[in-house]
């Protein structure tokens, strides 16, 4: 039997993050298509129950915070995005970074659990 290493499923988590929250955007292009790549091998390795249920905390989290307190011109801009980030606390970050804005998407897994936060940064004009 194969034990699931935890950094594997955080990877998991990071990949449903993007896809999840880069779904709201007018179109995203990764920086990095090699960790892109990576980072889904990772998710599909995943259970299928695990992979909805990733998918599914990133849909809540969106929804249930992002959509309601962000400006909503930020999800008209096309997002690139950087994975394999870590911000300053060492949690793992994706970044998508319009001609506006800058988002911050912090997430850990934790085990059956998820934990996220965010930072929307305002370029200057």
């Amino acid at each position: 039997m194969v034990k699931e290493k935890t950094n594997d499923s955080q990877s998991a988590f990071e990949y449903a993050i993007y896809v999840i929250v880069g779904s709201y955007f007018n179109g995203t292009v990764c920086n990095s298509p090699f960790l892109e790549k990576t980072l889904k091998v990772k998710f599909l390795d995943q259970k299928q129950d695990k992979q909805a249920s990733l998918e599914e905390s990133c849909i809540g989290y969106v929804e249930r915070k992002l959509l309601k307190v962000l400006p909503e011109d930020l999800w008209e801009g096309r997002a690139t995005v950087q994975l394999g980030l870590k911000n300053e606390e060492q949690m793992p970050e994706v970044r998508f970074t319009t001609d506006k804005y800058m988002l911050r998407v912090f997430g850990v897994y934790k085990g059956k659990g998820t934990e996220f936060d965010y930072k929307l940064l305002k370029k200057k004009s």
